[in-house]
């Protein structure tokens, strides 16, 4: 039995229904090896087990996702269709866009302000910096001494 995708219960970024419920695996060594799950909620940063008809639902809906995982091509399906609804909202973040000026070009310019700011060529660079494993490894280690040097300024 693999369970995968459990991390993102413990982050509070998302009002996504996956990230509020989750499971426990109770695994069983005995002759065999039998693992049973426990559903959890999340609600105001505080973790319960979920009452039955929840609990029923998330069950249910775990056991719906391991057999479309199983389907040819719905992994990868899924994977190109959660990138493109989540590319815009890093490279806005990226851009260095805030939580308001995010909001207003989304809802209000309709992506303008985004579609102005990165040009095919500009693009293509980040690109290259997170797939150039020599550009990928220099960024990381730049930021992460960036974010020191940052923190030694301000007292942190």
């Amino acid at each position: 039995t693999i369970v995968y995708g459990q991390g993102n219960f413990i982050f509070d970024h998302s009002e996504s229904e996956l990230w509020k419920t989750s499971l426990l695996v109770e695994v069983n060594l005995g002759r065999s090896v039998k693992t049973a799950y426990i559903s959890i909620v999340k609600a105001k940063e505080k973790v319960r087990v979920a009452e039955s008809k929840k609990a029923e639902e998330i069950l249910t809906d775990f056991n719906k996702r391991s057999q479309e995982i199983l389907m040819p091509g719905f992994v990868e399906k899924k994977y190109s269709e959660f990138a493109d609804q989540t590319v815009e909202s890093y490279l806005r973040k990226l851009a260095g866009y805030g939580r308001w000026l995010s909001a207003l070009d989304r809802k209000i310019l309709g992506g303008l302000l985004l579609r102005r700011k990165y040009s095919r060529r500009k693009l293509l660079a980040i690109q290259n910096y997170i797939e150039c494993e020599a550009h990928r490894e220099l960024l990381q280690s730049g930021i992460v001494r960036y974010s020191q040097i940052l923190d030694e300024k301000h007292g942190f």
